[in-house]
């Protein structure tokens, strides 16, 4: 344009010189179709990538392992800390990797390190995979064992020098055996992602009608006792609940015992629940704008043994902690006999609470002689 402006009124020929040819036009076209076409394309497998995304399920998985070259400190409880989160970013690039370098690389969406607890470092993660109608049909058990499977074989060589199960993951040692992944939901993953409220002096105090969940850890080597005071809900399940986790990752297969409405405004009898290990998890769900109070104080305890051998002409059997809930993960085996050959056995259950209703027993049993 510049150059046009620039010539004599009467040279013709110098400003046809400056007009395009029918090539180069017809050229340009073709480009501008390809970019367009490109453009379009693009867009398209975008728009389909985002649509079938949106519209496939997601499976939602709770786990834990440890590290036993790392140091555990107070600071790994605040996820706001330097230590807390150089820790979780590092362990969560490695799960990532260990996933993406696997069959199920097309599944897995991410990997999301929540919390730590001691004994050396307990990392707690969530793990999220796309389910697409092609692949994982079934929202079952399996898909769990294929995640423990996958990361357990990018465990690097196992290592003998240590006189244990340790392996490595990247650079962080892990005691390979103890891996644990389990099936979690949705609202267990937004749970797990919220931050947690504070216990003040050892008890736990929340009115109103907002959620809140509380983790809870004990040193190495002891067990979380919660004793729940007092309860008042009004609603079903689904809206007012009182949830007790043996994890610090919600999931189904870490759960305790749920509490649902008391029908009344009053208080209940206490009830008290004891962890299998060192962590707990207690979430109070209150979506009605009704009046809803918890209270409840948390204990540090020793872990007792169970089972043993009866050999008097009377005697007593009981879970763990009676009349406590009895912790998760638990076997206990009596072997009961007589002091003379010519008496016989007689047992009478005083109390039997089971968890749940298991027409299979397929969770929780009690034997006698093999037969549950």
């Amino acid at each position: 344009t510049s150059v046009q402006r620039g010539l004599p009124a009467g040279h013709q020929g110098a400003a046809r010189a400056n007009r395009p040819d029918k090539h180069c036009q017809a050229a340009c076209i073709a480009v501008s179709l390809c970019l367009a076409m490109l453009v379009l394309g693009g867009a398209a497998a975008v728009t389909w990538y985002l649509l079938t995304s949106c519209s496939a399920e997601r499976m939602y998985f709770g786990g834990s392992l440890r590290l036993t070259n790392a140091s555990y400190s107070p600071a790994l409880t605040d996820r706001n800390t330097p230590d807390f989160k150089l820790l979780a970013s590092t362990l969560q690039q490695l799960l990532s990797k260990a996933f993406l370098n696997s069959k199920l690389v097309w599944h897995f969406l991410s990997a999301n390190v929540t919390s730590f607890s001691e004994g050396s470092v307990v990392a707690h993660f969530s793990l999220v995979f796309l389910v697409e109608d092609e692949g994982w049909p079934e929202l079952s058990a399996a898909p769990a064992a294929d995640t423990v499977s996958v990361l357990t074989s990018h465990l690097r060589e196992i290592t003998s020098s240590h006189g244990n199960s340790s392996a490595l993951l990247g650079h962080c040692e892990v005691d390979a055996a103890s891996l644990v992944i389990y099936e979690s939901s949705l609202e267990e993953y937004l749970l797990s992602s919220q931050e947690a409220c504070a216990v003040v002096d050892n008890r736990i105090k929340w009115r109103g009608p907002a959620a809140c969940h509380w983790e809870l850890r004990a040193p190495a080597g002891q067990l979380v006792q919660t004793t729940i005071q007092n309860f008042i809900m009004e609603g079903d399940c689904h809206t007012n609940s009182i949830t007790v986790y043996d994890s610090l990752v919600a999931g189904q297969g870490r759960l305790i015992t749920k509490v649902c409405s008391s029908s009344r405004l009053t208080p209940l009898q206490p009830l008290s629940v004891v962890s299998s290990g060192n962590v707990m998890l207690i979430a109070f769900q209150s979506q009605e704008k009704r009046f809803n109070e918890l209270e409840a104080t948390v204990r540090f305890i020793d872990d007792v043994s169970c089972g043993g051998r009866i050999t008097s002409f009377n005697g007593s059997l009981s879970s763990p902690f009676y009349p406590t809930y009895y912790p998760p993960n638990r076997d206990c085996l009596w072997t009961i006999t007589v002091p003379a050959s010519h008496l016989r056995i007689r047992i009478g259950f005083m109390t039997l609470n089971l968890d749940g209703v298991q027409s299979d027993c397929d969770k929780d049993w009690v034997s006698v002689n093999s037969k549950r």
